[in-house]
């Protein structure tokens, strides 16, 4: 029976709205100001639930003031103290919020009661405070100090806390006043406009930049009362935004073996800063990509050389675009009939058949931000002016195919949100979609290798002490060449007893999207040189054997790692009879 009540009573609670119920608080400004009738201390109910995080938006709070002579509202006369009627005011809760001002033409100390009413959940509660009231003729703002703004530089949409100080005419601070908040420089928002000063005449509001670069002033003003408005304005606080100049994207290597494995991944990062090269922050990235993964978006962060976003690049479906042979004329007749496996076929793994080129592996990597366009800055003024040429920049977009230009069925970032791609507009933009881009490039496992000369050029014979070079090359199936995990992958080199290796120039697999990974290995006759006579039979012509042997990790992050290798024997008929015999 007793559960049974106390699961109807919770339920109860749950339907009013009071099953975690709210808290009372009051805060005030300062605990002390004079009684001239227009020094106010500010009193402000908190209601909250959630142990704090979550404010009511419902009910009300009434404050009453015990001090004979206070009121909730400036009072004009003070040889005329208002009644203790004046001394109570109802204000509604309003996102967990309800302030009042108190002042007073009576010295003496006042306790605030102040009771919060909920009319969902039929609750009360009630919590006082005591603040005194001194003796003190009417002082008056004669200045404000600015104190300062935190922080000074903002990325668009971000906060800075703005703060001043009032003063009398001995320079002392003044508390209790208020003061009136505005924008008179920028575009910017202001929250709160009205402000008390504190018992150190500190007061404060904050500035939230729009997304518009440029100067932002605030300017604070207290009316005396007599006609006389005093005012002070802030320093400029810059609003900045990334130039397009200064927006790059860095990967740590530029090729990955998405082609065979995927879930492979690297962190690669987004630099930006303004014209200047100041620190830009908050300001947030998008990205897209023709293939693989990436985040929709994140924020900059403050580093070492400006702002930053590092960011996860992910080997998963899709796979870049299968692209036509730019041509034997280009250097690209690409290779028809391919065998090539394709993971991300809708129906399911796979071999087919395609004609592969270079192109076929590169992938397009974008990001991009809200920033001003690229200018030549003639005259060094730091800003745009009519005459200087600037880079007119159209809507991002993936250049999958690796033209240059947009395509029809190419991805493209709508900035403007109007359902189609822009070009550029002819005109500078101080605030849009700016963008930069890399290219990717996924590589297979080793499939193509080739070795020259295929036989010893131009006659079968290698005089005597004369060296011989090879060049091997590895590719993949589209015939780049195969990403490197570290120092584990590598070409070597064997002969027999008719030859030794006398040098073997590093091999690195491609970290960039040149097609390089040619090794050269140079071929030497074992014995000494130069020799004072060769007799037959030693010195007739014997053919010899070299092995070369790539051995190829799968690429960085798989799991499990895969070790690959490929041996080529070559044979080739090496002359020992030579000149010097």
């Amino acid at each position: 029976m007793v559960r049974s009540l106390r699961f109807v009573c919770a339920g109860a609670l749950v339907a009013a709205g009071c099953s975690d119920p709210a808290v009372l608080t009051l805060k005030v400004s300062n605990d002390n100001a004079r009684a001239d009738g227009k020094s106010a201390i500010s009193i402000e109910a908190r209601v909250f639930k959630d142990e704090g995080q979550t404010p009511l938006d419902r009910g009300s709070v009434k404050f009453v003031s015990d001090l004979n002579g206070s009121s909730f509202s400036e009072i004009a006369d003070v040889t005329k103290p208002p009644d203790i009627e004046k001394a109570a005011k109802e204000v509604d809760v309003e996102m967990g919020i309800a302030t009042v001002r108190l002042f007073s033409a009576n010295k003496g100390p006042a306790t605030v009661r102040a009771t919060f009413s909920d009319p969902v959940a039929k609750t009360s509660q009630v919590k006082t405070v005591s603040v005194v009231f001194g003796p003190g003729t009417v002082v008056n703002v004669e200045s404000f100090d600015y104190v300062g703004a935190v922080p000074t530089q903002l990325p668009l949409g971000g906060s800075s806390r703005v703060t001043f100080r009032a003063k009398d005419s001995q320079e002392q601070p003044v508390g209790g006043v208020r003061v009136v908040f505005s924008i008179t420089a920028g575009q910017a928002q202001l929250a709160p406009l009205t402000a008390d000063t504190a018992a150190d005449g500190l007061v404060s509001t904050t500035l939230t930049a729009k997304n518009v670069p440029g100067k932002v002033r605030v300017q604070v003003s207290h009316d005396n009362g007599s006609g006389s408005v005093v005012t002070r304005e802030s320093d400029d606080i810059m609003v900045r935004s990334v130039n397009a100049k200064n927006l790059t994207l860095v990967c740590p290597h530029y090729s990955i073996g998405g082609l065979e494995a995927l879930g492979l991944y690297m962190d690669c990062t987004v630099y930006g800063s303004d014209y200047g090269h100041a620190f830009v922050s908050g300001s947030q990235v998008f990205f897209m990509t023709e293939a693989g993964g990436v985040p929709g978006s994140m924020g900059f962060t403050q580093g070492d050389d400006g702002g930053e976003a590092v960011f996860r690049y992910r080997t998963q479906c899709k796979l870049p675009m299968d692209v036509e042979p730019l041509g034997a004329a280009a250097g690209d007749p690409g290779t028809e009939n391919c065998r090539f496996w394709n993971e991300c076929r809708p129906q399911g793994a796979d071999w087919e058949y395609r004609t592969c080129n270079p192109r076929d592996g590169l992938a397009t990597l974008v990001a991009i931000t809200t920033g001003s366009e690229a200018f030549d800055d003639t005259n060094g003024n730091g800003q745009w002016d009519d005459n200087e040429r600037f880079t007119d920049l159209p809507e991002p977009y993936v250049d999958a195919n690796d033209n240059r230009t947009r395509d029809a069925d190419e991805d493209f970032f709508d900035a403007n949100q109007n359902g189609k791609w822009d070009r550029a507009n002819g005109d500078y933009d101080e605030n849009g979609a700016i963008w930069t881009s890399v290219k990717i490039i996924w590589t297979g496992a080793p499939d193509n290798t080739t070795i020259e000369p295929e036989q010893v050029f131009p006659t079968p014979h290698v005089p005597h002490c004369t060296p011989m070079a090879y060049q091997v090359t590895v590719r993949d199936v589209n015939g780049n060449a195969p990403t490197a995990v570290g120092s584990s992958d590598m070409l070597q080199a064997t002969c027999d007893d008719g030859c030794e290796i006398d040098n073997v120039t590093p091999y690195e697999h491609s970290t960039t999207t040149e097609l390089n990974g040619v090794v050269t290995v140079t071929i030497a006759d074992p014995h000494t040189c130069p020799s004072a006579s060769c007799e037959a039979p030693s010195c007739l012509p014997e053919p010899y054997t070299v092995n070369f042997t790539l051995k190829h990790t799968i690429a960085p992050h798989a799991n499990p790692g895969i070790d690959t290798s490929i041996t080529h024997v070559f044979p080739a008929s090496y002359d020992r009879k030579g000149v010097y015999e």
